[in-house]
């Protein structure tokens, strides 16, 4: 549950009611505004999407002196899995099983590990839409599952309905012998 979690300790070099000390503070590109001054010296941010970072800091002393605006900028970069190399691979991936299901349909008796193909390319596909879906269901649901389950149980039932359209097209590219 650590994946792309952030922390910051923060302190002042004001030593004279260190306890007194107060921080304020904005993460740009996730937050709009600065907090309130508060104590707090640990901040964590969970869960951050990928993109540029900037942390800004201010601290207050037991005076109320302010000090200036201190940073920290970073990125956090997108998994492997949404790399241009992966969809790369899985397009490869999905064209040799389209071409081995093209072949093998020309013999009856592979017929059925075509089919097997087919379903799996299907499968693959779905799942990819789902990766790309999840995270705007996610963000318009505020994190409630049940969209999220919903819009995998209403893809599940096109399944079977779009594997029998796609086969009846590969038929009709490559006809059985």
């Amino acid at each position: 549950d650590d994946f792309n979690k952030v922390s910051f300790s923060i302190a002042l070099p004001d030593y004279l009611n260190e306890e007194k000390n107060k921080f304020r503070y904005k993460l740009e590109g996730f937050e709009k505004d600065f907090s309130d001054f508060e104590r707090e010296t640990r901040i964590t941010y969970t869960n951050l999407a990928p993109g540029s970072y900037n942390f800004l800091v201010q601290g207050m002393n037991s005076l109320g002196l302010v000090s200036s605006i201190n940073n920290y900028e970073f990125n956090i970069n997108k998994p492997w899995w949404q790399s241009t190399t992966f969809y790369i691979i899985q397009f490869i991936i999905i064209a040799t099983f389209l071409f081995l299901t093209l072949f093998l349909r020309r013999s009856s008796r592979a017929s059925r590990i075509a089919t097997a193909f087919t379903f799996m390319i299907i499968l693959g596909l779905f799942e990819l839409l789902n990766i790309l879906i999840d995270p705007y269901l996610e963000n318009i649901s505020n994190g409630v599952p049940i969209f999220s389950i919903t819009s995998k149980v209403f893809l599940g039932l096109l399944l079977l309905p779009i594997e029998k359209y796609i086969s009846r097209l590969l038929n009709n590219i490559s006809p059985m012998s």
